[in-house]
């Protein structure tokens, strides 16, 4: 049967209203955190890991905010959200087994919360380079995608299309050209890898999450990231005192720029809580698009306050990642359309008598809308 065209009829109206806000909001807070942590340094603050762990104190209050959103909207009980919450700890959460003891659940998190702050702290310190712009982190970060596709093909096992692996070189080819516009300097060079780092520890967080959590609701996810906030200020604030005293970063009460790392932090969880709680109010596409408008506003703000071109050649590097990006979002029944297509071609092409089995397709608003759930899962605040 033919491919049916693209109709628009089952589009909630609402949700795409939703859509544009929560867009604009996510892309408008993660260009702010971005800019405010670049800011950070301008007045010879240097203690990068203090920044990172004062920020993700404040993933504490993600099940607080949570809890107040439901009993505001939908006046669900407290001790429901508790009881339902609560199910991320149990070793089988479809079953009504003990609650898993404090040691078992720190195992579980605070390998998430090393990994965390160890991507984060990259993320910060390619901005504490000088010569390395704002947009130019962003653009490369945004190459995450990718290697959550290459990770979650070895880790999850999860299938191999055709235009998810065309996305892979995309975003090598975005990343390469960012690096021939700094002609290769030491200082693009670390703040590539950095920010490339950075873009690889998100994917691992992401991949890591969905093969020892899986499919986590709302309610869970916040608590999850509320627990990796307490085990983040009650157990690693003494590696920012053993980095200040032996000198490693430099940490003095009257050097600390207050107004950049609050307006930092809560951008940064204002960012996560878009990312998380969105999904509720539109479509998983909306989501992941609010990361990629943030390229585009990020190299504005460079222009606008700091002066700095974002010239042709990463403009070109910027839509080498952005295509890649968009590829993996693509939902399953345009691959899987597209790989029967390739199959056929490849049969035609070698004169062979295969038929590759094809499935009907049938292209709606509603399933283009709407990706893979692992898109949906919740990011680092970058």
């Amino acid at each position: 049967m033919a491919p049916q065209p693209l109709t628009f009829g089952r589009l909630d109206k609402r949700k795409l209203l939703w859509g544009v806000v929560i867009v604009l909001g996510i892309s408008i807070s993660w260009v702010g955190a971005t800019q405010a942590t670049k800011s950070t340094y301008s007045g010879g603050f240097e203690a990068t890991f203090f920044l990172v762990w004062f920020s993700t104190c404040w993933m504490i209050v993600c099940f607080p905010l949570y809890v107040l959103k439901e009993r505001l909207i939908y006046k669900t009980p407290v001790r429901d959200l508790l009881r339902n919450s609560l199910q991320i700890w149990r070793s089988d959460k479809r079953s009504f087994l003990s609650l898993a003891t404090f040691a078992s659940v720190a195992c579980l998190v605070m390998p998430f919360c090393l990994l965390w702050i160890a991507t984060n702290y990259m993320y910060a310190k390619a901005l504490a380079l000088p010569q390395f712009a704002p947009a130019d982190v962003t653009a490369l970060f945004s190459s995450a995608p990718a290697f959550v596709f290459v990770l979650s093909t070895i880790v999850l096992k999860d299938k191999i299309t055709v235009l998810k692996l065309f996305a892979v070189p995309m975003a090598i080819t975005g990343v390469v050209l960012f690096q021939y516009a700094e002609g290769f300097s030491a200082v693009s060079i670390v703040g590539s890898l950095f920010s490339v780092g950075a873009a690889i520890g998100a994917a691992t967080y992401k991949t890591m999450f969905k093969k020892c959590v899986g499919d986590a609701s709302l309610g869970e996810v916040a608590l999850f990231l509320s627990t990796l906030g307490l085990l983040n200020a009650f157990f690693l604030w003494f590696i920012f005192v053993v980095l200040s005293t032996t000198g490693a970063e430099s940490l003095e009460k009257a050097s600390i720029p207050w107004s950049f790392l609050c307006t930092s932090a809560i951008l940064s969880l204002l960012f996560n809580f878009l990312i998380n709680f969105g999904i509720a109010y539109t479509y998983p596409l909306f989501i992941s698009l609010g990361t990629v408008v943030g390229i585009p506003l990020n190299a504005a703000a460079d222009q606008v306050f700091r002066n700095i071109t974002f010239d042709i050649i990463k403009i070109e590097g910027s839509l080498f990642i952005i295509v890649g990006f968009l590829l993996l979002l693509l939902p399953d029944q345009i691959s899987e359309a597209v790989d029967s297509g390739f199959m056929t071609m490849l049969c035609l092409n070698g004169g062979c008598s295969c038929r590759p089995r094809t499935k009907e397709f049938r292209v709606t608003a509603e399933s283009s809308l709407v990706t893979n759930e692992e898109q949906t899962e919740h990011n680092l605040f970058g």
